[in-house]
């Protein structure tokens, strides 16, 4: 299939960026489609980690608060550690300043699980989520998210059958974190 783009534009440059953009595709018969408006949050991409701590075997999450979910949970969410990739940081090196910030542990080695679009039909955004251990030698702060962001992260500990549980329930509300506890389950 063809892509016919027409125009593109920054909409929006905000925070986040949006662009706006018109396009025609070819479709399945041959045919071109009208011209199509889309906009596109342009959030990159972000690097997130199902953590557990061996010592202690739980699995670390971070418990903050997301606006755009307000309205349909209250907006307080338990997600995997994650963050946006800097320019010129690899996802590995994301991640070690991300834990370090939110939960206050610093990763060993990171074991890829997937890369996948969050929101494929509104957002640009990939995230490279990754399995990584830590203990109590790998502690480095107190995590809690940066003050100036107005973060206010609580470390949440789970044990793996409380997940699989959420999971089997569908308590599991954030996409990172229910493909990683799937991921998890699967691993046996």
């Amino acid at each position: 299939m063809t892509i016919e783009v027409i125009s593109r534009r920054l909409l929006l440059d905000d925070r986040i960026p949006v662009e706006e953009a018109h396009f025609r595709i070819r479709l399945a018969d041959g045919a071109h489609s009208s011209p199509i408006r889309r906009l596109n949050v342009l959030r990159g991409e972000g690097a997130a980690a199902l953590v557990h701590h061996t010592g202690r075997d739980r699995f670390l999450f971070a418990r903050q608060f997301r606006w755009p979910a307000f309205d349909a949970t209250g907006g307080w969410l338990t997600e995997v550690p994650a963050g946006l990739i800097d320019a010129g940081e690899t996802p590995e090196q994301t991640l070690a300043r991300e834990l370090m910030e939110e939960i206050g542990y610093c990763p060993r080695q990171a074991e890829k699980i997937a890369t996948v679009y969050a929101t494929p039909g509104g957002s640009n955004e990939r995230v490279h989520l990754y399995f990584v251990e830590v203990d109590e030698g790998t502690r480095t702060g107190a995590g809690g998210g940066i003050a100036a962001e107005h973060e206010g992260i609580e470390l949440v500990e789970r044990r793996a059958a409380d997940l699989f549980a959420d999971l089997d329930a569908g308590r599991i509300d954030d996409a990172k974190t229910l493909i990683a506890v799937q991921w998890l389950k699967l691993r046996g």
